[in-house]
């Protein structure tokens, strides 16, 4: 089954320059999968501001040197790029040195993820409810 994901780049989001890069040194051999505890988002124009709001607030209020995910899913299942790929993440503390971090943007503690994400995640129970 062939999908096509749409992956919005930093300069589409307006991402602010990471203060540092640290590259991984090998392939990633692991994916977390994360939400970000914020309010959901559809859409570009709406993403993009709750986005660069995570990006601050991970550089600012967290001492992050980017925003701590590798890459970040909208309800709708658009895919934006965090640090993107080969990138060293700051989302699972002794982690992120050979994962990927993805986040889907909203609070799942006391709901389920949409269909729409449309990424099909080991341990969802019932259809679509996350872990």
């Amino acid at each position: 089954m062939e999908q096509n994901v749409k992956i919005v780049s930093r300069a589409q989001w307006q991402a602010a320059p990471p203060k540092q890069r640290e590259r991984l040194k090998s392939l990633a051999r692991r994916v977390v999968i994360h939400h970000t505890a914020t309010p959901s988002c559809r859409g570009l124009k709406k993403c993009k501001e709750q986005i660069f709001s995570i990006q601050r607030g991970h550089m600012t209020e967290r001492g992050f040197s980017d925003i701590g995910y590798n890459f970040l899913v909208e309800g709708g299942g658009i895919v934006f790029e965090g640090r993107g790929w080969g990138v060293v993440g700051a989302h699972s503390k002794g982690n992120n040195h050979d994962s990927l971090g993805i986040a889907f943007i909203g609070n799942f503690n006391m709901g389920n993820l949409s269909r729409k994400s449309g990424i099909p995640l080991p341990g969802r129970r019932n259809g679509n409810r996350c872990c």
